[in-house]
C-alpha cells in the first residue's frame, strides 16, 4: 500500500466499529417510492444514532446504469430535520455538471410537514429551479426546498445522463480522455449529518472499486442477460466531524470510487496532447512570436524563465476560476487580460516554449477536490493545471523540474499556490506522461527582535524586524492588499501588543524578494522589575497554548505548507545587573527528524543572543503519531515560557 493510500484509508476502527456494532439495533429505514412518507418519520423528534444531530438522512439512493451506452445517474434522497441549525445547509440542493456533455431530467422535490396530526405536502415550483453559469463549460443547478422548518422532511430526485446529441464531446477532443466515463461515479455515503440508509447500485462491468474509510459495507452481485449489477448498502453511518489541522474533508469522508477501464498514466496523458487549444501550438503565432521576442536576448535560462513568469503575472489577472481545460485561444486570453488558472498557465507555457524552454502542462487535483491516488489512472481525478519546465542536465547537475503557476501575483516564482500542494500531478508528455510529486521549498518566517531594558521606565524597548518568504509572504501581501495599511496595522497590533509606531514595509510589490516589515517596541508586559531583580520574557510573540488540545486523533494532521519558523533576539543588559538565571539550550525532534526544534541562548559581555527555530521536514502526521506531536509542541511552549532572570549587582 502506498503512502497516498494510507492517507486516504487510515481511520479509527475503534470509533467506527462502535457505531457499527450499535447499528444492528436501530430501525431499518429502507428506501420507499417517492411520496410514500411514513407518519412515524414525521413524528420523530430525534435521531436514533445521534441524539444531538440537527438532521438525519433517512435514505440516499443512487443508481448508475452504463448498459447500452446510457451513462445515466439517478439519485433519490430523503432528509429529516430536528433543529433549525441544519435547515440553511441541508434544505438547498445544488450540483455542478458539464452542460455540454450532460443533461438533467426528472427533477422531483417536495417538503412534508405535520399539521394537526395530518401530513401536508408542498411541492417544489419548477420556476424555483435555477441554473447558474460557473464557467463556459460548467453549470450549477440549484433549488431551495419550500416550507422547511424543524420537524420537516424533504425529498428530492433527479437524473443526470450523458448528452451525446450535443456532439460537443467529440468536437472539443475530450472523448479520448474520458472514453465512456462521462459521469463521476463516486458514492459518498457519509456526510456532516448521520445517515440511516445509503445505497449505490451500479449496472455494467467495472474493473475495481476503491473504498475511502473503514466502514463495513454490504455488497450484493448478480448477472442477468449478460448485465452485471452490484448493489452496495450501508446503514446507520455516523456524521463526519472535522478536526483542526486536518487533511481536506474530501480525502477523509466515507466514499467509494468505481473504475471500469484498464489504463496507464501514459494512456491518460496522450489525448491531452491533441486538444486543439491546449496551448501546444497556438494559432496566434504572430502575437506569440512578438511577445517571445521580448525575451530573446536573455542568455541565462533561469533569468529568462523568471522574466516570462513575472511578465505573465503582470499582464494577466486570475479570474478565480480553477479549470484544467481552456475555453479560449491564446490571443483571446492575452488580449482580454484575464483568464482561468488553466488559461493563464497555458499562455505562460506557450511563451516559454517559443522562447526555447521545455514546458509541459501538469494537471492536478486541488486540495478541496481530493488527493490524486497513484494507483487509479483516471482523468476525472484532476481539476486544475500548472506548468513544469525542465532545466537541461549539466555535467555536474541532473535535469531539474521546476513547477510554475501564474495565478498568484503575490507569490514568488519558485512556489506554487497552497491549493496545488496536494500530492501528485500528471506531467503531460504523450505516452511518457507521468506522475510527479508536487513539492516546493519551505515557506519561511524570521522574526528578529532587538531589546534593551530601561530601568528608569521599568520596561523593555527596542524593535522587531519580520521577514516572510514563500506562501507566508503571499499570505501577508494578500492581507495587506485586501485590508489596506491602516487595518493591517490594527490586526498587527493585536498580535504584537508592544508595537508602538507605524509599520515600515519593504518589497511589498516584488514577490520574488522576501517581504520585510519592521516597527518599534515598548512594553512593560515583556519585563517585570522588582527591587533587585528583573524578569524578562524574551519572546515578543509566541503561541500561548498548545494548538493540539484533544486527547486523541481520528484523522491525520496536516501542517501544510512546509515551513521554517525562526525567532532571534538580541538583548542588551542593564549595566547594573548580572544574569542570575538563563534558560538552558535545548533541542527536540520527532522520530526520523520529521520535525525539529532548537533553542540556543548565549551571553557575550553585556549582550544575550537567543535563537529559536521550528522546522518541519514532513507535513502529514498519522493519528498514531498525534501523541508525540502534541508532546513536542508542549515541550516547545514550556521552553519558550522560561524567563531570563537578572539580579542587581551588589553595591548598586
Amino acid at each position: 500500500m502506498t503512502d497516498s493510500d494510507v492517507l486516504w484509508l487510515r481511520r479509527s476502527a475503534v470509533l467506527f466499529g462502535l457505531f457499527l456494532q450499535l447499528g444492528i439495533c436501530f430501525g431499518q429505514h429502507q428506501p420507499l417510492e417517492f411520496g410514500n412518507v411514513p407518519l412515524e418519520d414525521l413524528k420523530s423528534n430525534k435521531c436514533e444514532i445521534d441524539s444531538g444531530a440537527t438532521a438525519v438522512i433517512l435514505f440516499d439512493v443512487i443508481q448508475v446504469d452504463l448498459t447500452n451506452h446510457k451513462d445515466r445517474y439517478v439519485r433519490h434522497a430523503r432528509i429529516k430535520f430536528f433543529k433549525p441549525d441544519a435547515i440553511n445547509s441541508w434544505s438547498k440542493v445544488n450540483f455542478l455538471y458539464d452542460k455540454n456533455h450532460r443533461k438533467i431530467s426528472g427533477i422531483q422535490a417536495a417538503t412534508y410537514n405535520l399539521v394537526d396530526g395530518q401530513m401536508v405536502v408542498t411541492n417544489l415550483n419548477p420556476k424555483n429551479i435555477f441554473e447558474t453559469k460557473v464557467s463556459r463549460r460548467i453549470s450549477k443547478l440549484s433549488f431551495a426546498m419550500p416550507q422547511v422548518s424543524s420537524g420537516s422532511i424533504i425529498e428530492f430526485s433527479y437524473t443526470i445522463s450523458a448528452n451525446y446529441s450535443s456532439g460537443g464531446l467529440l468536437i472539443n477532443g475530450l472523448a479520448p480522455i474520458y472514453s465512456s466515463n462521462l459521469l463521476d461515479f463516486s458514492w459518498q455515503y457519509q456526510h456532516d449529518i448521520p445517515t440511516y440508509w445509503s445505497e449505490y447500485t451500479f449496472q455494467g462491468g467495472f474493473r475495481a472499486s476503491f473504498m475511502q474509510g473503514e466502514f463495513s459495507i454490504e455488497n450484493k452481485q448478480e448477472t442477468k442477460n449478460g448485465i452485471e449489477t452490484n448493489r452496495w448498502t450501508i446503514k446507520n453511518v455516523p456524521a463526519f466531524h472535522e478536526e483542526s489541522n486536518s487533511l481536506p474533508k474530501s480525502d477523509l469522508i466515507g466514499k467509494m470510487y468505481i473504475d471500469f477501464s484498464e489504463r496507464t498514466w501514459g494512456q491518460i496523458g496522450t489525448p491531452f496532447m491533441r486538444l486543439a487549444n491546449y496551448g501546444m501550438n497556438p494559432k496566434d503565432s504572430s502575437l506569440l512570436r512578438q511577445l517571445a521576442d521580448k525575451f530573446e536576448t536573455i542568455s541565462s535560462t533561469k533569468v529568462k524563465l523568471d522574466s516570462i513568469v513575472r511578465y505573465v503575472k503582470r499582464k494577466l489577472k486570475w479570474n478565480r476560476l480553477v479549470d484544467q481545460y481552456p475555453d479560449r485561444e491564446f490571443g483571446e486570453v492575452f488580449i482580454s487580460g484575464n483568464g482561468s488558472s488553466c488559461e493563464i498557465n497555458l499562455v505562460m507555457m506557450a511563451l516559454l516554449k517559443k522562447a526555447g524552454l521545455s514546458g509541459y502542462p501538469v494537471v492536478l487535483s486541488t486540495r478541496n477536490h481530493g488527493t490524486v491516488r497513484p494507483n487509479r489512472p483516471r482523468a476525472t481525478q484532476f481539476n486544475d493545471l500548472i506548468i513544469a519546465v525542465a532545466i537541461p542536465q549539466t555535467p555536474d547537475k541532473k535535469e531539474e523540474i521546476i513547477l510554475l503557476d501564474g495565478t498568484d501575483r503575490n507569490l514568488s516564482n519558485e512556489y506554487i499556490p497552497m491549493r496545488c500542494l496536494n500530492g501528485y500531478g500528471l506531467m503531460i508528455d504523450g505516452i511518457e506522461s507521468k506522475l510527479i510529486p508536487l513539492n516546493e521549498p519551505r515557506s519561511k518566517t524570521v522574526l528578529s527582535a532587538s531589546l534593551r531594558l530601561d530601568e528608569s521606565k521599568k520596561e523593555a524597548e527596542g524593535a522587531l524586524e519580520m521577514s516572510f518568504s514563500g506562501l507566508h509572504a503571499s499570505n501577508e501581501r494578500s492581507s495587506f492588499d485586501s485590508l489596506g495599511q491602516d487595518r493591517y496595522e490594527e490586526r498587527l497590533s493585536v498580535m504584537y501588543p508592544s508595537k508602538t509606531d507605524r509599520l515600515s514595509v519593504l518589497n511589498l510589490s516584488n514577490s520574488n524578494l522576501p517581504l520585510k516589515m519592521s516597527f518599534k517596541l515598548r512594553d512593560g508586559e515583556l519585563s517585570k522589575f522588582s527591587e533587585d531583580h528583573i524578569y524578562l520574557d524574551p519572546f515578543v510573540i509566541k503561541p500561548d497554548e498548545n494548538r493540539f488540545k484533544s486527547a486523541s486523533r481520528i484523522y491525520p494532521v496536516d501542517l501544510n505548507p512546509p515551513q521554517d519558523l525562526t525567532y532571534m533576539a538580541k538583548i542588551e543588559l542593564p549595566e547594573k545587573y548580572l544574569v542570575e538565571e538563563l534558560p538552558k539550550s535545548a533541542a527536540y525532534s520527532l522520530p526520523n527528524n520529521s520535525a525539529k526544534f532548537s533553542y540556543n541562548i548565549v551571553q557575550h559581555d553585556t549582550i544575550l543572543y537567543l535563537t529559536s527555530q521550528l522546522m518541519f521536514n514532513r507535513v502529514v502526521f498519522q493519528p498514531e503519531e498525534y501523541a508525540s506531536l502534541k508532546e513536542f509542541y508542549s515541550l516547545i511552549l514550556s521552553k519558550q515560557s522560561e524567563p531570563i532572570v537578572l539580579k542587581r549587582k551588589t553595591g548598586n
